[in-house]
């Protein structure tokens, strides 16, 4: 289990920390998520998303 996972990390909160440290923690060639916004125009669409393709050390790949 990873540190950072612990019981007092609140998901809804922290993911993108969350997400972008444990990608790096195993060598992630590849972040792959879902849009928490299917309606959204912009190339990046939501916060948690912005967050993961603007610190993450490998490609992130949002699915609308």
């Amino acid at each position: 289990m990873h540190t950072l996972l612990r019981l007092e990390t609140d998901l809804a909160v922290d993911l993108g920390p969350v997400l972008v440290t444990v990608a790096r923690e195993i060598g992630a060639d590849v972040i792959v998520m879902a849009s928490d916004r299917p309606d959204a125009t912009g190339p990046v669409t939501g916060a948690t998303e912005e967050y993961v393709a603007r610190h993450a050390g490998c490609s992130v790949f949002v699915v609308r």
